[in-house]
């Protein structure tokens, strides 16, 4: 494999993906910028057709498409997808222009250069290096762009699990990993609780029920009777399953500190680790309110599960499995190096290829987030995407190339 490698060195060019990437970062591709994704799209459709790789778009949604490339050489072998979003977050709260793609100390900086246009221009120029290679290869990759992960709805993916062009055997999912592979992850979901009371005057508060009052005993209920739980659950790559309380707001009448408030909503992000599904995590937590409710009679509460964040199940595919093998393989040609092999404590698209379209599929991608800074000040090393390209493509070579 050593000289494919060499052949991929010499046919890739620091200077080339440096320019795809800073042209990316410079397309707004966010929720508030209608059309920013198809930009994308339209950009690299250009991309692809004149290096020869056929491309098209596949329209989720009007003037949200998905961008998919093929490199097809037989129908009767392995197959192998590698899949990014086009979307990013919104621009607020960074501290430097979003969407000049500066390049500046070796990397790219912009709204989106880490999550994801570093891992997408590594993808992308990946499948063109292969092209240029001009190789005898059996099966077929598949490059897959899709919108709409970023604001949580993951339509994109979801889209294209239906409407796959070809039958795809593995995958790559190249979300920022910090070229570690991650086999398995973390899955979430979203619960509502609205606690009930009874409003009254701020003067006579005995006439009422305090709903935030009520609340404060919801929560030293879980951290009694739940926490305890979720700590003593664990898995191997992806440690324990977390809950986390991101909002309380509780009021009544016109919101004034003299009504006692007769509403409450708490909503929780749940993180749930390989063998968790929502379902359970909402027993969970009605067993909590059932609780209460049987000890004190004034405790009214209902829990609800947001459907907009329902079936964002765990990930874990075997650490053995062949795209797993493949990764490592192209890692230890480029860096002499083995990789980490981990789980991850976000939730990615991987969960739907092996959850709902059973393709196995690992997490592996340049950059990595370390926390709010990482967006404040969003770039990515222009080395570890040139780097990523080249194990991307030694990865399709890895799991096509003729024995």
């Amino acid at each position: 494999m050593k000289d494919i490698y060499e052949k991929l060195l010499r046919l890739s060019s620091k200077e080339e993906i440096t320019r795809l990437l800073v042209d990316l970062v410079r397309i707004p591709s966010h929720e508030k910028e209608i059309g920013g994704e198809e930009r994308v799209a339209d950009y690299l459709l250009e991309f692809f057709s004149k290096e020869g790789v056929p491309a098209e778009k596949q329209y989720v949604q009007p003037k949200r498409p998905n961008i998919i490339a093929k490199l097809e050489y037989s129908k009767n072998s392995y197959s192998i997808m590698l899949s990014g979003h086009t979307d990013i977050n919104p621009p607020e709260g960074m501290t430097i222009p979003p969407f000049e793609g500066i390049v500046k100390n070796g990397k790219v900086y912009g709204r989106g250069a880490l999550d994801m246009k570093g891992g997408i221009t590594a993808m992308a120029y990946a499948f063109i290096l292969i092209n240029r290679c001009d190789l005898k290869l059996n099966g077929s990759a598949l490059f897959a762009g899709v919108v709409g992960e970023a604001i949580g709805g993951s339509e994109g993916t979801k889209y294209l699990i239906n409407h796959l062009p070809i039958r795809v055997s593995m995958g790559i999912v190249g979300e920022p990993t910090g070229l570690n592979i991650i086999t398995a992850h973390k899955g979430m979901e979203w619960f509502e609780i609205i606690i009930h009371g009874k409003a009254a005057f701020g003067a006579t508060p005995e006439l009422g029920i305090n709903a935030i009052e009520k609340s404060v005993d919801f929560i030293n209920m879980l951290r009694k009777e739940l926490y305890p739980k979720l700590r003593q659950r664990s898995h191997p790559l992806v440690g324990s399953p977390t809950l986390n309380i991101g909002v309380i707001e509780g009021y009544g009448g016109h919101k004034r500190p003299n009504v006692v408030p007769d509403f409450c909503r708490i909503l929780i992000d749940r993180r749930l680790i390989p063998g968790e599904d929502g379902e359970h995590a909402y027993k969970e937590l009605t067993d909590i309110v059932n609780k209460l409710s049987g000890i004190d009679s004034d405790f009214v509460a209902e829990v609800r599960r947001l459907p907009e964040m329902m079936n964002r199940s765990p990930m874990e595919i075997p650490t053995n499995h062949l795209v797993v093998e493949s990764i490592k393989k192209s890692y230890i040609t480029v860096m002499g190096r083995e990789p980490k092999i981990m789980g991850g404590s976000g939730f990615t698209d991987a969960s739907y290829f092996v959850n709902d379209a059973k393709i196995p599929t690992a997490v592996f991608g340049p950059g990595l987030y370390k926390g709010p800074e990482s967006y404040a000040e969003e770039s990515i090393e222009i080395d570890e995407v040139l780097t990523a390209s080249i194990i991307y493509a030694l990865t399709i070579y890895n799991v096509l190339r003729k024995e």
